[in-house]
């Protein structure tokens, strides 16, 4: 791991810690409030986790994992791991999504089928 020490802050060549965590958080459509919520912290400590924060507790760590859907190891090895090349979602998408429990019964199973067929379609899996 390539580390510079500079006013008692550790970073690499990628950014380190905090960009990692901003840059897969942006890629999953969250914003740090609601990467705050699924924490249980506020908005300011992602803000920190992000900007300021070197060395979080694995506890941290562990949680973000949790909430972004990643490993701790593609958290914690910035400069071994390259992030993986992959669709950006879309955020209209995510937004709209969440209408889909106020539709009648009828409609969400045709939404689900829906996506079951381009899910099939491109090969995805669950």
């Amino acid at each position: 791991m390539y580390l510079l020490f500079m006013t008692g802050k550790n970073f690499s060549k990628n950014g380190g810690f905090g960009a990692r965590v901003r840059e897969l958080r942006k890629r999953k459509g969250i914003t740090q409030v609601e990467l705050a919520k699924a924490l249980g912290v506020t908005q300011r400590g992602i803000s920190y986790y992000e900007n300021e924060a070197d060395n979080p507790s694995m506890e941290i760590i562990e949680k973000i994992a949790r909430a972004l859907a990643v490993s701790k190891r593609l958290l914690v090895e910035y400069d071994e791991q390259p992030l993986p090349d992959e669709l950006k979602p879309i955020r209209s998408l995510q937004q709209k999504m969440r209408v889909v429990p106020m539709l009648p019964p009828e409609d969400q199973r045709y939404l689900v089928r829906t996506i079951d067929m381009l899910a099939q379609k491109h090969g995805v899996k669950e």
